[in-house]
């Protein structure tokens, strides 16, 4: 939160405001009315601060969010891609593989099974 105090008071409230309805959010329109400016100027102002535009921050966040899902929860992809505010499977599917490199079946897959033993307290 402390790099929160870095920002305008207007680029806080985007980002408090994406970190807490990202599932519900569609895009820059959705963030510039629910504070109540104008769309360019909120682009204008978050991107000069953050450096990189709103839109692309609430991507970043979503994707960000959906790993957690896809590496603790029995979901399929579609579900996670829902859960997270995307609207299509495919979508997500696509901008996941352009941000990581990897599928979000191949990044489940690389991701490590983490089990319990309770005899050996042993974690694998």
């Amino acid at each position: 939160m402390c790099e929160l105090l870095l920002f305008s008071r207007l680029v806080q409230k985007s980002i408090l405001y994406i970190k807490s309805d990202y599932m519900y959010i569609l895009g820059v329109d959705d963030i510039a009315c629910a504070l109540g400016v104008s769309k360019h100027h909120l682009i204008r102002e978050f991107s000069k601060q953050v450096g990189i535009s709103p839109n692309k921050y609430l991507v970043k966040h979503k994707l960000e969010q959906s790993k957690s899902l896809l590496a603790n929860e029995q979901l399929s992809i579609d579900s996670v891609a829902q859960a997270v505010g995307f609207s299509c499977g495919n979508y997500f599917a696509k901008t996941f593989k352009k941000e990581y490199g990897l599928t979000p079946t191949q990044f489940i897959l690389s991701s490590p099974i983490i089990s319990i033993s309770t005899n050996a307290g042993i974690y694998l």
